[in-house]
């Protein structure tokens, strides 16, 4: 790397730091509790009527942190809210653009009749 390349990554570097970026710019972390600490930080500083979803069991029932009464670890909520940036991790349906890595923006959350989320509405952002 020379010097122009190190001069260039320190400057975006101190912009990080200082937080001198677009709030929606992409951020690359080398670990994953640097990635939920951005997000959370994002999703409290940009979003509204923020809401919180939980694993469920086999019945359909949301296991909350420490209720579970198996050993295997239970995922952390996922909070997330209408405009919130977000990207698939596996791939759902790769034929139909569902795979690993897209991103897009929710437009809508779907409530069956337990107004619980049945479904999110996802706009990607390539077609």
């Amino acid at each position: 790397m020379d010097k122009e390349d190190r001069d260039s990554l320190e400057k975006c570097h101190q912009r990080y730091l200082h937080k001198e970026y677009h709030p929606e710019s992409l951020h690359l972390f080398a670990k994953n509790t640097q990635v939920d600490a951005h997000n959370e930080e994002m999703i409290e500083k940009i979003c509204t009527n923020i809401r919180t979803l939980y694993e469920v069991d086999s019945n359909n029932k949301e296991i909350k942190q420490n209720e579970s009464k198996h050993t295997k670890k239970i995922n952390k909520p996922l909070r997330l809210a209408k405009n919130s940036r977000v990207m698939i991790t596996k791939n759902i349906c790769v034929n139909d653009g569902l795979a690993n890595g897209v991103t897009g923006r929710i437009e809508k959350f779907v409530e069956n009749n337990d107004a619980h989320i049945s479904h999110i509405i996802i706009k990607c952002d390539s077609p």
